[in-house]
């Protein structure tokens, strides 16, 4: 007979466990066993509402743990953490020199939060590991690497762990590391019959592996006529994930140590054809466990230079597309960028838009990205912006797209969307908020996501490229989508946001 599991996290990263009272749980019916692995603490019980019961009630005592930064100086922190390495991606001609000779220097800061997968039906897996063999039914994106990992983690062969793909709650990214499978299989390991794991809502919230912090500085030197001479960009970040293997919670609280394979998530190249450009990606050390979140690097790295030109072309009083024009060279990146303009009716004049002192003020924005050869994509965003409370609203989107030979547009045009809207949440509204002790926003009030009213009319057009390889378009589609919209406000209200998300009240605070 299968049984229920749940497991009891540390208050915080990094805490030891010291102590368990099982005498608090003597009483709770259906109680099968306490089983601790290292740092690694759950209960099993016959039914699933024991085994909450347990959970809730077993007393533990933990000490020490990692004191986590001053939420409101994360990014502060972040640049001000543990280098692990700098990456020099691009450093061509002499960025020093161009600025040091330019006739003006423009600069700014950015910055992105902590985000989450944010699955709306938290992880479960059932696991069944006895007799030195083992069957797990998960959820996965990453069946064979998730085998091998229990494999290790359960000191098993390879060829006795058997992996059963099962439907779960989808997660955009590769949440390579399914957390639940990690548990029901240590737990069922231990007590030699079949074990269910279903995370709570505070467990996913709380303990999924999560997309990194990313502070970013941007520099453009100019010449007397308004051309970029020189463009710097760093970025202070920790990695995307060094490898999924081992990456699992259960697995590091048990005792076990990621595989720790590569740095990911690192900044790269523009777009654009400057004479000097440089580009320094710098790896901190590790805050929360991460793993990659869709695009992971270029969302927040495109967020950055797309602002920042945008910028440029504002205190040049340029059009922004006629300023893109300048400096994009390739000829697919200016056709995908020509078809987002002509379908939007896009108007030429340089940002902000003289917009009279109204209570409700609207704008257009616009930005490029791509995503690896041959991906292509530009957003044009028009949004309103209420000045009284700070709420943005985003009334349309035109997207155009180029990702190879097209075979099916509807399928396509689907996952387009799709991509937008998920990066509509994680500009607007998405950030991990935490104390000094543990992350506190464990539900959908404290970390809200986009929803139906807020869902704009999105358009789109496919630039098909019949004499290339088809290729994916989910991370291509999102990645221009939050600059966007940081143009659109800034041609909306002529004031500059730089850090995400674009809460109301932030946005009311720096109209204020």
């Amino acid at each position: 007979m299968m049984l229920h599991g749940r497991v009891i996290r540390p208050p915080k990263i990094g805490s030891t466990l010291v102590s368990i009272d099982e005498s608090s749980v003597s009483g709770v019916a259906g109680l099968v066993k306490i089983v601790r692995e290292g740092n690694f603490l759950g209960v099993v019980a016959e039914r699933e509402e024991q085994a909450i019961e347990a959970a809730r009630l077993l007393k533990v005592e933990w000490t020490g743990g990692r004191t986590l930064p001053d939420y409101n100086d994360l990014h502060l922190s972040v640049r001000g953490s543990k280098p692990v390495k700098t990456d020099v991606v691009l450093n061509s001609g002499n960025v020093d020199s161009a600025l040091a000779g330019a006739a003006k220097v423009l600069e700014a800061t950015y910055s992105y939060p902590v985000q989450l997968h944010a699955m709306l039906g938290p992880s479960c897996a059932v696991a069944d590991v006895r007799d030195g063999r083992a069957t797990i039914w998960s959820g996965s994106q990453w069946i064979q690497g998730d085998r091998r990992n229990l494999a290790k983690m359960l000191g098993i062969p390879l060829e006795s762990v058997r992996f059963i793909w099962a439907e779960a709650s989808g997660s955009y990214g590769r949440l390579g590391c399914d957390d639940a499978a990690a548990d029901a299989a240590l737990l069922s390991q231990s007590v030699g019959r079949p074990v269910r794991v279903q995370w709570m809502r505070h467990d996913e919230h709380g303990w999924e592996p999560m997309s990194p912090a990313m502070t970013m500085d941007v520099r453009a030197g100019l010449d007397r006529q308004g051309h970029i001479t020189a463009f710097d960009f760093q970025q202070w970040s920790q990695s995307h994930s060094r490898g999924e293997s081992g990456n699992s919670l259960a697995w590091r609280l048990a005792g076990g140590n990621p595989d720790w394979e590569r740095l990911s998530g690192g900044p790269y190249p523009p777009s654009y054809e400057f004479p000097n450009t440089r580009m320094l990606g710098h790896f901190v050390e590790e805050l929360f466990r991460s793993i990659y979140l869709r695009a992971p690097g270029r969302i927040q790295g495109n967020f950055a230079i797309e602002s920042f030109v945008d910028e440029v072309a504002a205190d040049q009083q340029v059009d922004p597309v006629e300023f893109r024009r300048r400096y994009l060279k390739d000829a697919m990146a200016l056709q995908v960028l020509e078809a987002a303009v002509q379908k939007s009716g896009w108007q030429t004049r340089p940002s902000p838009r003289p917009n009279a002192d109204q209570p409700v003020v609207s704008g257009r924005g616009i930005s490029f990205g791509e995503h690896g050869p041959e991906k292509r994509a530009t957003v044009v965003a028009e949004v309103e912006v209420d000045r009284s409370s700070g709420r943005v609203r985003i009334s349309r989107i035109v997207i155009a797209v180029a990702c190879g030979r097209i075979i099916n547009p509807q399928g396509l045009r689907h996952q387009v969307q799709g991509a937008v809207l998920q990066g509509i949440s994680r500009t607007l509204f998405e950030a991990v908020k935490f104390d000094r002790s543990h992350v506190t926003s464990l539900d959908w009030r404290s970390y809200p996501v986009l929803t139906f009213p807020d869902v704009p009319e999105i358009e789109t057009a496919l630039v098909d490229q019949r004499d290339v390889e088809p290729s994916g378009a989910g991370e291509l589609a999102t990645v221009p989508v939050a600059a966007a919209i940081c143009n659109a406000i800034f041609d909306a209200t002529g004031v500059r946001l730089r850090q995400i998300p674009f809460t109301s009240e932030r946005v009311k605070s720096a109209l204020g």
